[in-house]
């Protein structure tokens, strides 16, 4: 069950667009010993969540966090942590695409101590608390040293949120699951976006999801995918996407497929057309929005891509014509209205997800494996039908 409760009064004012987003990307872990590695990590269920949730920090002192899991975890071996097999939540208050698995160099030699990794092969990009794009962008909302059990009644219980320092912003929550070296990221997705008040000059921050597709997300290059989500920012906001082919080894090459194109508040279509020659791999999507002050933020789409050659015998012998000065060969629309944005006390969503960080490349990359060979069969399959005909 999830939930973001005030533990005083509901705001008199709260505008949310329903939605969700579901998937988070993390970063391959370091070998583990040979006794630890093969079993489950116990990650922290959220269930869904409105697309985006305005609280004013003036009238609401904490706000209550619910989430729940599939099993209790409690006991530990010899070669553990100490303070393992614990859930920890946090405030993210950026998206990427991919999520250190270790929070701080202590817990690196905490691990290190038990010998469950060596530290001397780790760098500070791997740990969030060194990580130069991660330096001021989130938080502990459960301390390091009050780490959380795994058990039912401890989750049944939720967390409290003090909010009156935090800083305004778009925040995720994340629910991370301490035991190394396999450490855990569950996100809520969801936007907290905490402000000051609706006249402050922080009260509307532009913020945006993208949500996750039922089933697996893939398209044929050449054909238009419809990616939905939210968008609360200020009027004359624009949005501008980009794509680039899906790796997890330096800056993505991200190539423009919408030029920046006036968006609302509201529920969002981005309509994405991968081009021609970019079959058989799986491609990351990126939206950002920029307000009439000059502030952006940028969000992903949940998961990667899978793009799927197109069949016929001119298209599958294409080749990209890809450069990172032009459009990207892509094209794209984005449209958001303000329809569905109430103001009020929050209800129900009637539709959302979430899911835990992976700790190995995502399911859409494997399945990008093997789009070179199903691309190969369908052709061979449409070759003999031919022949049949013939």
């Amino acid at each position: 069950m999830i939930g973001v409760t005030a533990l005083r009064r509901a705001p008199p004012w709260v505008s949310f667009a329903t939605g969700s987003l579901a998937g988070a990307l993390a970063l391959s872990p370091p070998p583990a010993r040979a006794g630890d590695g093969p079993r489950a990590r116990t990650p922290a269920l959220f269930d869904a969540a409105p697309c985006v949730v305005v609280i004013d920090r003036a009238l609401e002192a904490a706000l209550h966090l619910e989430y729940s899991i599939p099993n209790e975890d409690l006991e530990k071996t010899d070669d553990e942590v100490s303070d393992g097999r614990t859930h920890q939540l946090l405030a993210l208050a950026r998206q990427s695409l991919a999520l250190p698995l270790w929070l701080s160099d202590v817990d690196v030699s905490a691990a290190a101590a038990v010998g469950l990794l060596d530290a001397d092969k780790l760098t500070p990009e791997d740990v969030l608390e060194t990580h130069p794009a991660w330096t001021g962008r989130w938080l502990r909302i459960t301390p390091d040293d009050a780490r959380l059990p795994i058990s039912f009644p401890v989750a049944a219980a939720g967390v409290d949120w003090s909010i009156a320092d935090v800083a305004p912003g778009a925040y995720l929550i994340d629910g991370y699951t301490w035991d190394p070296v396999f450490n855990l990221h569950s996100l809520r997705w969801g936007l907290i976006k905490i402000v000051d008040g609706p006249a402050g000059d922080d009260a509307d921050l532009p913020a945006a999801l993208l949500e996750r597709s039922a089933g697996a997300l893939f398209v044929t290059e050449g054909e238009a995918l419809t990616l939905t989500g939210c968008v609360d920012a200020l009027p004359g906001t624009t949005a501008r996407a980009a794509w680039a082919p899906a790796t997890y080894k330096g800056e993505p090459d991200w190539q423009v497929f919408l030029d920046p194109a006036p968006v609302e508040s509201g529920p969002l279509e981005l309509e994405f057309t991968p081009p021609l020659g970019v079959g058989s791999q799986s491609v990351f999507v990126r939206l950002t929005l920029e307000d009439p002050r000059g502030r952006e933020y940028v969000a992903y789409a949940p998961e990667p891509i899978a793009v799927l050659e197109q069949l016929d015998e001119e298209t599958a012998t294409s080749e990209a014509d890809v450069t990172s000065d032009a459009s990207g060969d892509g094209s794209g629309t984005a449209s958001a209205t303000g329809e569905g944005t109430e103001t009020g006390a929050v209800e129900d969503p009637s539709s959302g997800c979430a899911c835990r960080a992976r700790e190995t490349p995502p399911r859409s990359l494997a399945w990008a494996l093997a789009l070179p060979l199903l691309g190969r069969r369908r052709r061979r399959a449409a070759a003999s039908s031919q022949r049949a005909r013939g």
